[in-house]
């Protein structure tokens, strides 16, 4: 018995397993084929509540409601990933139900992490500004179908050359919805209103996470968490940073979801003057 499918195992007849690529606390990942094509095989499979048996079958051990709510999130995750056609983002090909539980069939992105690229290469600030519009174009777009990420962070982003990608739409919610049925939370990239499921969820959610993922980019590490900030608001900068670039910062860095920009358009607005 294993909590990761094994190498061959074929799944709804034409998706074959080659290797296990990452596993999380809700899903496993893996990387796979499809005839010829390489892909990537999404699969949940929430550790904590599931054993996997011996014919893959994926059975609750408890808290069966929270496996539930789990699934019900995969699978919104793929009908935004479907309803969303964009070249900086992770395109998916198929889902379906199996071994009494749901997966995602998604192109293989190529590259490395964005976390990986900032930490071992040195950009000028012009150069990180030039990246950050891009994934501000990138998630706009998201924005004006509909959806609110809710996990954008340096580890969710593929670049390669001048391509990038957005990853991970599993904390994605429709913008109608306003708030999530669990919370799952990034330190240093998650605002104050994720910390719970009673909260508003907005535009201006994604926004922090974009402005600390900026300030990653500046300097190779994450903010401060949002909950040791209530208590020690000031965020550190360098002396030399570009005055906008850390006025954009501590604006989209604020605690209260009112007090940040309320809309990406604003802040490239001010990096493109």
């Amino acid at each position: 018995m294993t909590d990761h499918l094994l190498k061959g195992t074929v799944l709804k007849g034409k998706y074959t397993v080659e290797s296990l690529m990452e596993n999380s606390d809700f899903s496993n990942i893996y990387t796979g084929k499809a005839g010829n094509k390489d892909i990537i095989i999404k699969e949940c499979f929430p550790k904590s509540l599931v054993i996997r048996g011996s014919d893959n079958e994926v059975f609750t051990i408890k808290h069966k409601e929270n496996f539930d709510l789990i699934k019900k999130s995969f699978i919104t995750e793929a009908r935004i990933l479907e309803n969303i056609k964009h070249a900086n983002i992770v395109k998916i090909y198929d889902k379906f139900r199996c071994n009494n539980t749901y997966y995602i069939v998604m192109e293989i992105c190529r590259g490395s992490t964005l976390k990986h690229f900032i930490l071992n290469n040195e950009l000028t600030e012009e150069e990180i500004k030039s990246l950050f519009l891009k994934i501000l174009k990138a998630v706009k777009y998201i924005h004006k179908q509909g959806y609110i990420h809710r996990d954008i962070k340096p580890s969710n982003i593929v670049i390669k050359g001048k391509t990038l990608k957005i990853l991970d739409f599993g904390s994605a919610i429709d913008k109608r919805s306003k708030n999530a049925e669990y919370v799952r939370v990034t330190s240093g990239y998650s605002p104050m209103e994720m910390y719970s499921l009673k909260s508003i969820n907005d535009e201006s959610t994604d926004i922090y996470s974009l402005c600390a993922l900026l300030y990653f980019m500046l300097y190779k590490q994450k903010p401060m968490d949002v909950l040791k900030r209530f208590y020690y608001s000031e965020l550190i900068f360098k002396d030399n940073t570009d005055p906008v670039l850390r006025q954009t910062i501590e604006k989209g860095l604020m605690i209260e979801s009112r007090d940040r920009y309320q809309s990406i358009a604003e802040i490239e607005k001010i990096l493109k003057n």
